[in-house]
């Protein structure tokens, strides 16, 4: 059986979001300067925006 976008979106939240989940849905607004700052960090990283938060809470945690 097939099944469409909203179906397969719908498992992968659960699988991602649902209890037990390895995510959280993180939503904000940032300055235009701030999102600028951020897109020069994941390209001299090499990362996207999930790593990117992740190591820059490490690095203010003392972690990295």
């Amino acid at each position: 059986m097939r099944t469409d976008n909203a179906e397969k979106q719908a498992r992968w939240r659960e699988r991602h979001l649902g209890e037990g989940g390895d995510l959280v849905r993180l939503q904000c607004y940032v300055t235009v300067r701030g999102r600028k700052g951020i897109d020069r960090l994941m390209r001299v990283w090499g990362c996207g925006l999930n790593e990117l938060i992740d190591r820059l809470v490490k690095l203010g945690e003392g972690r990295l």
